[in-house]
């Protein structure tokens, strides 16, 4: 029933109830999210194309990590 769907305007979401309705819960202006995977329950992973690929796309950091489930995101 979890699972998550990243974009290319920065924006992460999540659902509980296999897909029904989905919440936005993290969003990063000049982004292009391209892929998101976890280890568990707490700890995931989400990568970014970087710079050249598309424009408007200003985040130099290739790879964020959360502990907390995804609710906050920080660079590794």
């Amino acid at each position: 029933s979890t699972g998550w769907y990243v974009n290319g305007y920065g924006s992460i979401y999540f659902t509980q109830n296999g897909g029904e309705s989905w919440e936005k819960i993290f969003e990063k202006q000049g982004t292009f999210f391209r892929t998101i995977a976890f280890l568990d329950e707490k700890t995931g992973f989400v990568g970014t194309v970087g710079t050249d690929y598309f424009p408007n796309v200003t985040d130099t950091i290739p790879l964020y990590q959360t502990t907390d489930g995804g609710r906050s995101w920080t660079p590794v």
